[in-house]
């Protein structure tokens, strides 16, 4: 909760900058910005298998996207960085730090930006922020690795992936797996901050970005639990948060 208060105080911040700050988003008559580069580093917080994860980790992204329309962007994303659980509950011996790295396809939506339409006069503020709104949908594979991971062959809610066992049948524990997210669902603002085009026909916004990845599986955080029958147990799949800031650069094609 905490996260999401100072995600919103950063974007309230951000949108009084812009404010005399408003140029069209896409381009004005005889340009079109196709190519759009982001890249951005935020806090992440993982919800698992531990209850009252008090663990907060941190990524940073790298995102091209091309425009296919006004409003609707396709893309990849690259992402690399923590997730971390911790835990102060009374007898809850369990953490980890998840080193992952990802790569994933985002479809990214400006509705106000899409249903407005064409427009090359400059907008007002309100206006521009409405057109700065978007929302990402997207998928992505994780490629994890544990450290710093607590695990005890004589407590099943420790287990995570097993790689083998050894002759005595302990299970050796995996330290690396792989997982997807589906889906990534994200929302924040793409705020533009020049005044106008410069030479080279760029132009920077700031992305405040808050997104939900959900997991597909139950390995995200490492541990698996099994019950003491030897199987293991019905779970849900990880998730986890992710706030970030980051900068975008539109490219703009003249013709």
């Amino acid at each position: 909760m905490r996260l999401f208060i100072a995600f919103l105080l950063t974007t309230l911040s951000l949108t009084s900058v812009a404010q005399s700050y408003c140029p069209p988003l896409y381009g004005k008559l005889g340009n079109v910005s196709r190519y759009h580069i982001t890249a951005g580093y935020g806090l992440t917080k993982l919800y698992g298998d531990i209850q009252e994860n008090v663990g907060t980790g941190s990524a940073v992204y790298l995102q091209f996207d091309y425009l296919l329309k006004k409003g609707l962007l396709i893309g990849i994303e690259g992402r690399f960085g923590s997730l971390i659980t911790d835990s102060e509950r009374y007898g809850e011996n369990r953490h980890s730090r998840n080193e992952f790295k990802s790569f994933g396809f985002v479809f990214t939506f400006h509705p106000v930006a899409f249903f407005n339409g064409e427009s090359y006069t400059v907008p007002s503020l309100m206006g521009t922020m409405a057109e700065a709104l978007f929302v990402d949908f997207g998928w992505h594979r994780l490629s994890n690795h544990y450290q710093d991971i607590y695990r005890n062959p004589a407590a099943p809610d420790s287990y995570g992936p097993i790689d083998s066992y050894d002759e005595n049948g302990v299970p050796i524990f995996s330290t690396k797996s792989k997982s997807t997210v589906f889906p990534s669902l994200s929302f924040g603002f793409a705020i533009p901050l020049n005044k106008g085009y410069n030479i080279k026909g760029r132009y920077i916004s700031i992305v405040p970005k808050m997104q939900l990845n959900f997991g597909v599986d139950d390995k995200i955080d490492g541990y698996t639990p099994y019950g003491w029958n030897g199987r293991p147990n019905d779970s849900k799949g990880d998730m986890y948060n992710y706030y970030s800031l980051g900068v975008r650069l539109f490219v703009l094609i003249f013709y």
